[in-house]
């Protein structure tokens, strides 16, 4: 993602959740590598991730793994709790129960 998108990214964000806070709670950097785990709130005052906004506050957290090479990010895989984010919105997220109950027992 070079500049330009990921500028479009944080616009998509800032346009659902306008008073948006990214935190950053942690680093750790070896090699070529640079994780971050973040926080980020808000409240969703706007579209976002195709959702009309419900005005709650939500906080999500995430990790970001970044691939450096000449003090520039080559490739970043993100992962982060979508399902805790429907939750706090307020969006049924349905499960397969029985599925998972199957595989404990």
């Amino acid at each position: 993602m070079g500049p330009a998108a990921y500028r479009r990214q944080v616009e998509r964000f800032l346009k659902g959740l306008p008073d948006l806070r990214f935190n950053i709670d942690e680093t750790v950097s070896e090699k070529d590598k640079l994780v971050v785990a973040w926080t980020l709130t808000g409240t969703h005052r706007g579209e976002f991730l195709g959702i009309p906004a419900t005005n709650k506050k939500i906080s999500v957290s995430g990790i970001t793994i970044n691939q450096i090479a000449d003090g520039k990010i080559l490739e970043s895989t993100v992962l982060w709790d979508v399902l805790s984010l429907m939750q706090q919105l307020g969006i049924a997220v349905p499960l397969k129960l029985d599925v998972l109950t199957a595989s404990v027992g």
